[in-house]
């Protein structure tokens, strides 16, 4: 919040008063969607009495958000990296092309690892928030997706 702060004045110059474009979006949604994820972290980590239920649908929405916002700050590189190397027609074409293979891949990877995930309810007095018990471990996929993709994004204008 105090980064936020700090830099209030210059955003609203620079970005609030800019027309409205994919990337003032892009930034935008990157810069405050944060604040929405830590009211389901906060949710899922210390509310009373969380059924199973509750504990699988918070931890749903906050791993997706949590996609969500990760997808829109590659998209932001992938964007800075093609008008770095003056819009290049072949990355034009091969960038967004491998935005969407590993957005796919991560997009399906994050579904079965959060389906997977079990919870179990805690014998301890005043337990509060979920207890992850279990899930499937193919969510390093998505560690290696994304260092992969950042590889290619770094490596593919130095083909040129």
């Amino acid at each position: 919040v105090y980064d936020y702060l700090l830099t209030l004045d210059q955003e609203v110059e620079l970005v609030w008063r800019a027309k409205w474009n994919v990337t003032k979006i892009l930034y935008l949604a990157t810069r405050y969607l944060p604040f929405v994820d830590i009211v389901v972290v906060l949710w899922h980590q210390v509310m009373p009495n969380m059924s199973l239920n509750d504990c699988s649908v918070a931890y749903k929405i906050n791993g997706w958000m949590i996609t969500l916002g990760i997808s829109l700050a590659e998209a932001i590189l992938t964007l800075r990296t093609w008008a770095v190397w003056n819009r290049h027609p072949y990355l034009t074409t091969a960038m967004p092309a491998l935005f969407i293979a590993i957005l796919t891949s991560t997009l399906v990877v994050i579904g079965l690892f959060l389906d997977s995930l079990q919870f179990v309810l805690l014998p301890i007095p005043d337990f509060k928030g979920c207890f992850v018990s279990g899930g499937d471990p193919i969510l390093w996929w998505n560690f290696a997706l994304l260092t992969g993709y950042e590889g290619g994004r770094c490596s593919l204008p130095a083909l040129l």
